[in-house]
């Protein structure tokens, strides 16, 4: 026979979409002939998705094995289309519940604790960093759930520290997309765990104020000085990391802080930090944005604002994977309709075109339909 089930290192099998059924689970990222992520993975099918991915060409997709035991009967053994996976996934720490999903909620907690220490004692403990690091990448790496992920940001939790674990693991989701090597997306989730250090070096005053005069900004503004000065003697934490820590803030056209250093000057890792870390400042840290944020909203104004300022190549990996991961998804539009986006424009990416009752509604060309909220 041609297929052999191999229970212990079997992950998953390439099914046909023909074959597919709802609520199989998807366990690699689907992409177009482009490049383009259609489908996460951690996916579960469902007939519209499955109904999607045959629209746009898609032949097979590889599926958990537990969800295709039975279909071996329907596939010929000797089939070409049966290609296993083996793919290591290493334990988490025990201090972290990824069998609850709450790798979020578990990380948010262990970095209050590390940063109060650092706050009450001036020490780090970066083996509680590296411990958080791990689950990040497992989470990144083997379900690269954006979706979950973009939830858990809109929580807007009341953790001072809910921006670093952001900036983290959309950090490692863009080396991902990237296709960096482990140890780069590593360096991306330690360094997104860790770029805001020098902060709680400063005045706590400065650091809980919403509103900053000219001289608070000024402060501000050597933070990244004061973290890498702070991590600078610890052998445990890597000079890729320390960079991004200095050079967070630092801008592709010399206009940044605290050094005003041009692109070619920067790490890699260091651009990608800056680009997650301008969004989620844009996109989960608008309590009190007079506008309505949302993802369409939000990555628009990183764009414009940011655009001569941030690498383009990541900026544009970026934005383009995390509007991509938007098909499929029901919206309500600003005049009280219920939608469904399923097409992105690259020529107008920011206003893409939306299923209603009535049909195909293309944000493009209307004046004053817009998207108010994503539908959770």
């Amino acid at each position: 026979m041609g297929c052999k089930f191999m229970k212990n290192n079997l992950l998953g099998i390439k099914v046909p979409i023909d074959k597919c059924t709802s609520g199989m689970k998807v366990i690699s990222d689907v992409k177009d002939e482009f490049g383009f992520i259609l489908t996460v993975s951690g996916t579960i099918l469902n007939e519209k998705i499955i109904e999607r991915l045959k629209n746009r060409g898609i032949e097979s997709v590889l599926i958990h094995n537990k969800d295709v035991e039975g279909i071996f009967d329907l596939l010929d053994d000797e089939s070409e289309d049966v290609n296993f996976m083996n793919i290591e996934i290493k334990p988490s720490t025990p201090e972290i519940d990824i069998e609850s999903n709450s790798v979020y909620k578990s990380s948010l907690r262990i970095m209050d604790k590390i940063m109060d220490q650092v706050k009450d004692s001036g020490k780090l403990d970066v083996k509680k960093v590296k411990g958080i690091m791990v689950p990040l990448f497992n989470e990144i790496v083997s379900k690269n759930n954006i979706l979950y992920c973009l939830e858990i940001l809109k929580n807007k939790s009341v953790s001072s520290y809910s921006h670093s674990v952001n900036v983290a693991i959309l950090s490692g989701l863009l080396g991902k997309w990237m296709e960096l090597d482990k140890m780069q997306i590593l360096n991306l989730i330690e360094g997104g765990l860790l770029h805001d250090i020098g902060k709680y070096k400063m005045p706590i005053n400065i650091i809980n104020k919403k509103e900053y005069t000219e001289s608070d900004m000024k402060l501000l503004e050597k933070h990244p000085i004061l973290g890498y000065k702070f991590v600078l003697r610890m052998k445990d934490i890597s000079i890729d990391v320390k960079k991004i820590i200095l050079g967070h803030h630092e801008n592709c056209d010399g206009t940044g802080y605290p050094f005003g250093i041009i692109r070619e000057q920067m790490s890699l890792e260091t651009r990608i930090i800056s680009v997650v870390d301008r969004f989620d400042n844009i996109y989960a840290r608008n309590n009190n944005d007079s506008d309505n944020i949302n993802i369409f909203t939000a990555l628009e104004r990183l764009y414009k604002e940011e655009f001569t300022k941030l690498d383009y190549q990541p900026l544009e990996i970026f934005v383009r994977n995390m509007l991509w991961n938007h098909i499929g998804r029901y919206i309500y539009l600003n005049d009280d309709r219920i939608g469904e986006v399923v097409f992105i424009n690259n020529m107008a990416k920011f206003k893409p075109l939306i299923r209603v009752d009535e049909g195909i509604i293309d944000l493009s060309s209307e004046d004053k339909v817009k998207i108010n909220k994503i539908i959770q």
